[in-house]
């Protein structure tokens, strides 16, 4: 609703409004992180004061179904806390991948650095090498990305580089 110019919107419409925004932009996070790992509703780590593995769902009447109808997106469907504490997850795992895999990189780089075409470096043993180590964080990688927002799919050890 949109108030006549000079006129306040009335608080009740304000306060809808809000509710309404609120809503809509923890859908978008649900979807992005069911995009991600579309598991989560059922892997998802328990959140803070939670014990439960997965998202729990919101009854019918509790789904705020103009979210689809004005906006074209899935609305929320899972209980809020529960899909903010997956995201701050997801997030602190990203990072704690994007760290490690940038530090495993710059080794990598400083290993192979000076290796040409006409001088390599590296010999054949240590070209084998890197490749493995380069193979493993590929790996280690896929497997953090196939369960972000997963307690214990992330907790598996690092691989040895």
């Amino acid at each position: 609703m949109t108030p006549a110019e000079g006129e306040k919107l009335p608080k009740k419409d304000k306060e809808a409004n809000s509710r309404f925004v609120h809503t809509a932009a923890l859908s978008r996070q649900q979807n992005a992180l069911l995009v991600v790992n579309p598991n989560l509703n059922h892997t998802a780590a328990p959140g803070v004061g939670h014990e439960h593995v997965g998202w729990s769902m919101l009854k019918k009447n509790n789904i705020c179904w103009d979210i689809k109808d004005k906006l074209n997106i899935t609305p929320l469907m899972s209980n809020k806390v529960d899909v903010i504490d997956t995201a701050t997850l997801a997030l602190e795992q990203q990072h704690d991948l994007l760290e490690h895999s940038l530090v495993e990189l710059h080794k990598l780089l400083a290993i192979s650095s000076g290796s040409s075409k006409l001088e390599p470096s590296c010999s054949p043993d240590q070209t084998a090498n890197l490749l493995s180590r380069i193979a493993n964080l590929a790996s280690y990688i896929e497997q953090v990305r196939a369960h972000i927002g997963e307690k214990d799919g992330f907790l598996q050890a690092r691989p040895k580089m």
